[in-house]
């Protein structure tokens, strides 16, 4: 596949080179349709930024489809190392027109590399994922989907600030857990079901949990748009997060960990008849 815009339609009618696929994990879920981002898909350079994110993909959710209610799901199984040239893997996802999700899961794996030297004394926050409402450059207020990280060398954080809107507060945020081990592989997934009124995530080594943890949110839906004046109907995740300010805080960078199997899964409030 050689195209740098990979079109997620929201029926399975829509033509689209991506295979629909049942996803594996998917158990009760409705069924998706699946668009599998490899590294070797071609990227179009956006801007300045992009060029500091050669590994970046966009994923489009169709306009003319005939149905927004399809849920629909984002893969990258190939791993992902930041490196000083790549520190970060970008995936933005326009939404047009606006569609309202009761949830999104966002699951991944990651192999746990050196911490950043030098780091402030709690060990800074080290970046597993950031997922977004709106495009970089927004607001941040109100848009923080999911932000997972590990926390001070030791715990595993989950923060969002959907609904929030008072800078005081900043997020809302659970942690649990123990340190992580250098060299050891993790699987992590999480949960913002705003229709279902629980936000959680939870990190596994094999069989073993490592941090279990959840609570409520704040919003009751997930509308695609940003609600400030001029936001757009998008997310993103990016990976890698810290790196675009390393001599700052508290985010620190990751260069060496590895980042696989990334799973982001859209349900909308009103799925298709």
């Amino acid at each position: 596949m050689n195209r740098a815009w990979l079109i997620v339609c929201a029926t399975l009618a829509c033509s689209s080179e991506p295979t629909a696929t049942t996803d594996a994990r998917s158990d009760s879920r409705d069924s998706t349709d699946v668009v599998d981002a490899s590294a070797s898909d071609s990227v179009e350079i956006r801007d300045a930024q992009d060029a500091l994110v050669p590994d970046s993909l966009r994923a489009d959710v169709a306009a003319d489809a005939t149905c927004l209610g399809m849920p629909f799901v984002f893969t990258r199984p190939e791993p992902f190392v930041p490196t000083v040239a790549v520190p970060i893997l970008r995936v933005d996802i326009p939404i047009t027109p606006v569609v309202t999700y009761g949830r999104i899961d966002v699951d991944l794996d990651f192999l746990r590399g050196a911490w950043a030297m030098p780091a402030p004394a709690t060990g800074g926050i080290h970046n597993i994922f950031w997922l977004h409402r709106g495009v970089r450059g927004g607001n941040w207020l109100d848009n923080v989907v999911m932000y997972m990280n590990v926390i001070g060398r030791r715990a595993f954080r989950l923060s969002s600030n959907l609904g929030i809107t008072d800078r005081a507060i900043w997020s809302q945020n659970i942690e649990d857990g123990f340190p992580s081990v250098e060299g050891q592989r993790y699987h992590v997934e999480t949960m913002y079901d705003a229709a279902g009124q629980r936000r959680s995530f939870r990190v596994t080594q094999g069989s073993s949990v490592i941090a279990n943890a959840q609570d409520v949110p704040v919003v009751a839906s997930i509308p695609s748009r940003s609600p400030y004046p001029g936001g757009q109907s998008a997310f993103f995740l990016e990976i890698g997060v810290g790196a675009w300010d390393p001599a700052g805080g508290p985010e620190v960078p990751t260069y060496g960990w590895e980042y696989s199997n990334v799973v982001i899964r859209f349900h909308p409030v009103a799925p298709c008849p």
